[in-house]
């Protein structure tokens, strides 16, 4: 709800409706789709993914895809916005170094 008040002799609310619109299909699964078809991975993964919104579902949290590392691993390590330093152990761990 944006607004309520009186207006007329009435009451007027005025609501501002948002959504977004959810893919089923995991990332994983058009990665492994497009492998399958014979394309090239890399360049129609980051045509379908950059840019847009993905829900994971071990937290139910979306996040916006602004990069691809294809040649990363789960051991691999990356720094996060506050600059430090992040390993990604288990599937559905993130574990955060301080410098």
């Amino acid at each position: 709800m944006t607004a309520a008040d009186f207006y007329e002799g009435g009451l007027l609310l005025q609501i501002d409706v948002s959504h977004r619109v959810l893919r089923t299909e995991t990332a994983r699964d058009l990665l492994v789709s497009l492998a399958r078809q014979g394309k090239d991975v890399k360049a129609e993964a980051e045509k379908a993914l950059l840019g847009s919104s993905v829900l994971t579902r071990y937290n139910n949290k979306s996040y916006k895809v602004d990069d691809i590392d294809f040649d990363g691993s789960p051991k691999s390590t990356f720094l996060d916005s506050k600059g430090n330093e992040v390993r990604k152990y288990a599937r559905n761990k993130v574990i955060v170094v301080p410098h």
